[in-house]
C-alpha cells in the first residue's frame, strides 16, 4: 500500500488523534512567532503562553469555519444568514482575543510598567487592528500575517 493511502487510512480510523497532533505541530511552529515585544524579549515561558493563547483562538475559529460555515455555502441553503452569523461570530471571536490579550495575557507577559488601554477602547478597533490576521486559520497565512495597529 502507498504511504498516501496509509497516511489517509489512518487519519481517517484515528480522526481526534490526527488533529491533536496537527494542532500540536502547529504550536510547536508558532511559539517563535511573537518572541519580542518592543525591545522585549519573551522568556520560554512566556512564548509557550503567548503562542497557545493565539492557537487556542485560531482553533476555535478553524473549527467554526469547518463545520459551520463552509457547511452550509457547499449546501447551497441560507447564504445570506450564514454570512451575517460568520460576521457575528468573526467578530465576537476578535473582540473577545483583543480584550484576552489586553486584560489577561498582557499582564502576564509585558514588561512593567505599562498603560493599558480600556476595555471600551479595545474592543472596536479588535476587527480592524489585531483581529481576524492574528487568528486565521492556516498556519501559513498566520505565520506570515502581521498586524500594524
Amino acid at each position: 500500500m502507498p504511504l498516501i493511502d496509509r497516511f489517509i487510512a489512518f487519519t481517517t480510523k484515528h480522526r481526534v488523534l490526527s488533529h491533536i497532533v496537527y494542532w500540536a505541530c502547529t504550536f510547536i511552529l508558532a511559539i517563535g512567532r511573537y518572541n519580542y515585544y518592543e525591545e522585549h524579549q519573551f522568556t520560554t515561558g512566556e512564548s509557550l503562553l503567548n503562542s497557545f493563547f493565539f492557537l487556542s483562538i485560531a482553533i476555535v475559529t478553524t473549527y467554526f469555519l469547518a463545520y459551520f460555515v463552509l457547511p452550509r455555502l457547499l449546501s447551497g441553503k441560507h447564504y445570506l444568514r450564514t454570512l451575517v452569523i460568520s460576521v457575528v461570530v468573526l467578530y465576537l471571536l476578535s473582540a473577545a482575543s483583543r480584550a484576552g490579550v489586553v486584560h489577561i495575557l498582557e499582564p502576564l507577559i509585558r514588561p512593567r510598567p505599562f498603560s493599558q488601554e480600556s476595555l471600551g477602547r479595545s474592543l472596536p478597533m479588535s476587527a480592524t487592528c489585531s483581529g481576524i490576521t492574528s487568528f486565521i486559520p492556516s498556519p501559513t497565512l498566520s505565520f506570515s500575517s502581521s498586524s500594524s495597529c
